[in-house]
């Protein structure tokens, strides 16, 4: 059907507002300035911001996307969010100025066509600032632009309008998966609309050619399509892994939002279409459906992505939709409310997740145009300004995070790959770039496979960290085995350890212990009580309604509750995906202090604390109302890791992680669980939070001991600190005799911040060292903590203070 302008232009309306020229030029500024990356972010090693710097390198270095590289973007994913990379700055500035312009034109095309003349100007602005709330949003809204602006206002098989935003379209599926398969399903809807009436459907070939120019142009090759392809299917699978609840308030107010939407497009569009409509409506409630699982997937602030989807929608289809001859009063008012109510859900979501109201991040973006047009500005005219910008940053990088001495190829476990890239190290990533993206035993083998192979690192910089309470030994599980046998602890010193390849690999095995079958719900004895690496992997299954939760939505979460030989008990999230590839079950490795006593445990000792966090039983438990999500019976395997254990070479800083166990020992029998932590310095200390108290042993004929002891830096910067007292006493008979004291104010002695040591004379005849932490006040930010304890038969003063 031939589409009329519904709102012709009249003298009147020249009266009530700017000429068409200004308001397209007006608005095109507007939305270049908005919306392009002129302050662009610096990498940092948080979670979000590590993965950014590692996609413009695999770029830069035309790094093959679906071998190489497995993740959830592609090989212009870098352009997801406006970090500045110096090899990525000029197609970053190209493509988001083609992404704002195939924004503007078509916005502005509708909005001639559909509204009067006096709201273009304003409509054009707010939809520029929607889009301005959260990239994700934004630029999964292409798809339901493209949908609106070839079925309802332009139906030829490729009108300049739709070019650009199929050339666009081609451009996002190389971005993100979720990008591509929004993208690819309006796609697939024209060509069927265009094979309807028998032509040729010029978007598809656009889109193809397009998508193949790109990929091509990426450095990327046309036979890894199909592995880009089917990896990111998996990862994309995968993605339950990364749900989280949040308030069930906003799913419901999104989904009546999204389903008032539905039913005014498909109420209007079946007046003028008929069945024809079926089509395109079907085609809007995918795209809606797959920005609901963006949002609420994962329920944090990424709602927001929902909320911009929707608006964005609402507006344009509002705008758009052809006019009833009959009851045009209700049509007007029914897209009014639609469009209130999307405005209202986004109105509510920015005040939850960004503490500002829409109109107020309305304003703010407003008064930052003069700054950053005047930034845009001295870019131009001070080319290297950003680069320097990007040097500095990286400065700031390596100076909060020391590593040891790094050679060869080097990867970085779990996260934080801007640390290898500050160092100026050659990175040589696994397939899975974060360990908490290999969701399934397919990807964690992957990277397994990796470090089997002739391609694997030289050096690796390992950490323990996870996300969302998840096991410790979860992420990259299958991997451990590998590190553990192909790899030593060559530097255990700081927050990283550093592992070096060996020449020859040392073997391992798995020798079963049990098979069995419990109940979600059902405590499962480890045999053996735990001793010894104890390797399991755990067969969780959902049910019909889950597999359908999951589809629509999310599972429910799932717990381990794990008792340790200590006494205590902990819960912590399991992925059943994951949980099925295998992972290291006891002992519980929570940081790299376990994991070096893991790979080197060989004396007394390291085993001792080892096995006080021995697993002696697990619980599989599903969240609240969970059961009816997952079948009764968790099937589970649970196998002996046995491998060679190394030796750590008892010398500088390895010596001074030693000293730490023995410390930690003395804690653990106090019923204290041992907390290792990162000093000022990166390096591991042993936390003794104020009150505390450590018993160590002491050798006959001990004659001095060295202690390590000091505050960490949050305590005084971040808190207000009233100080403690570091007190050391000798053990005679049970009686304690002190013979040493030593209090750190950091808040306002500078001298007392950072790590303090000293040596101490010991009196003859002392059979244990009493080492205490004691508060003077409130105890809120009393982080104390020991360093090392070294005790010999020398001569020495007491240089301690």
């Amino acid at each position: 059907m031939p589409l009329v302008d519904l709102h012709p232009k009249t003298a009147s309306d020249a009266r009530t507002g700017l000429s068409g020229v200004t308001v397209g030029v007006l608005t095109l500024l507007w939305t270049l300035v908005v919306l392009l990356p002129l302050q662009p972010w610096p990498f940092s090693v948080a979670l979000d911001a590590a993965y950014p710097m590692a996609l413009a390198e695999a770029f830069a270095r035309g790094l093959r996307f679906g071998r190489d590289v497995v993740f959830t973007f592609g090989p212009f994913g870098f352009l997801f969010q406006p970090y500045y990379h110096p090899q990525t700055r000029c197609i970053q500035l190209a493509a988001w100025t083609l992404f704002a312009i195939a924004f503007w034109y078509p916005t502005l095309t509708i909005a001639r066509r559909g509204l009067p003349r006096v709201l273009v100007l304003p409509w054009m602005i707010g939809l520029v600032v929607v889009g301005a709330v959260t990239t994700e949003g934004f630029l999964t809204a292409f798809s339901a632009l493209l949908l609106v602006f070839r079925f309802y206002v332009d139906r030829r098989s490729l009108a300049p309008g739709t070019a650009l935003l199929v050339l666009v379209a081609a451009w996002l599926s190389l971005v993100k998966f979720t990008y591509f398969m929004a993208m690819a399903v309006t796609i697939v809807a024209i060509t069927v609309d265009d094979l309807r009436q028998r032509r040729v459907s010029r978007a598809f070939l656009l889109f193809v050619a397009s998508w193949s120019v790109l990929w091509l142009g990426a450095g990327q090759r046309l036979g890894d399509t199909w592995s880009f392809l089917r990896t990111s299917v998996e990862v994309a699978g995968g993605y339950a892994a990364m749900s989280s609840t949040g308030p069930y308030e906003e799913v419901i107010a999104a989904f009546a939002v999204a389903a008032l939407l539905l039913l005014l497009v498909a109420r209007t569009a079946w007046r003028v279409d008929g069945m024809r409509a079926l089509l395109p409506t079907g085609t809007l409630a995918v795209v809606l459906f797959l920005g609901h699982k963006a949002g609420f997937h994962r329920h944090d602030s990424h709602a927001l992505t929902t909320a911009v989807i929707l608006t964005l929608a609402a507006a344009l289809y509002a705008a758009a939709l052809p006019r009833p001859s009959r009851g045009r009063r209700t049509d007007i008012l029914s897209r009014a409310v639609v469009v209130t109510a999307s405005l209202g859900l986004l109105w509510l979501f920015t005040a939850r997740y960004l503490a500002q109201g829409l109109p107020e991040f309305a304003a703010r973006k407003a008064q930052a145009l003069p700054g950053l047009l005047a930034n845009a500005v001295e870019l131009v005219e001070d080319r290297g300004e950003l680069g320097r910008r990007y040097e500095a940053n990286l400065a700031r990088i390596r100076a909060e995070e020391p590593i040891p001495p790094a050679t060869g190829r080097v990867d970085v476990y779990p996260w934080k790959i801007p640390v290898v890239l500050a160092h100026g190290l050659s990175y040589d990533p696994r397939p899975v770039l974060q360990s908490y993206v290999a969701f399934t035993p397919s990807l964690a083998g992957l990277n397994a496979e990796h470090l089997l192979g002739a391609d694997a690192p030289d050096s690796i910089l390992f950490e323990i960290a996870t996300i969302d309470q998840r096991y410790p030994s979860l992420d990259d599980g299958p991997s451990w085995p590998v590190l553990l046998t192909r790899y030593d602890v060559a530097d255990a010193s700081g927050s990283f350890l550093l592992l070096r390849r060996r020449a020859e690999p040392a073997p391992y095995r798995l020798v079963p212990l049990a098979t069995r079958a419990v109940h979600l719900g059902e405590p499962t004895r480890i045999p053996n009580g735990g001793h010894g690496p104890v390797w399991a992997t755990l067969d969780i299954r959902l049910t019909a309604l889950g597999r359908l939760a999951e589809l629509l939505l999310r599972a429910p979460k799932v717990w381990l509750d794990v008792a340790t030989r200590d006494g205590r008990v902990q819960r912590f999230r399991v992925i059943p995906e994951m949980a099925r590839g295998g992972f290291l079950l006891s002992p519980l490795v929570v940081n790299t202090v376990d994991f070096a006593l893991l790979a080197s445990a060989t004396d007394p000792a390291s085993n001792a604390l080892l096995d006080l966090q021995s697993v002696t039983s697990m619980t599989v438990v599903p969240a609240s109302g969970g059961t009816l999500f997952y079948r009764p019976k968790v099937h589970v395997s649970l196998a002996r890791l046995e491998f060679p254990r190394q030796q750590l070479p008892l010398a500088g800083d390895l010596a001074r992680l030693k000293s730490l166990v023995t410390l930690a020992i003395g804690m653990a029998h106090t019923g204290v669980r041992p907390d290792f932590r990162v000093d000022g310095r990166r390096e591991a200390v042993l936390l003794a939070h104020a009150t505390s108290s450590i018993t160590v042993p002491l050798p006959r004929a001990s004659a001095r001991a060295r202690i390590g002891f000091g505050m960490l830096d949050g305590a005084w910067q971040e808190g207000r600190t009233d100080g403690v007292e570091f007190r050391v006493s000798v053990l005679r008979a049970g009686q304690a005799q002190p013979i040493w004291s030593r209090t750190l104010d950091p808040l306002h002695r500078p001298d007392d911040r950072g790590r303090q040591s000293g040596w101490i004379e010991l009196p003859p005849g002392g059979e244990a060292l009493q080492l205490e932490t004691l508060q003077l006040g409130s105890d809120s930010w009393d982080w104390s903590y020991w360093s090392e304890i070294t005790i010999d038969d020398g001569d020495a003063a007491d240089t301690s203070g």
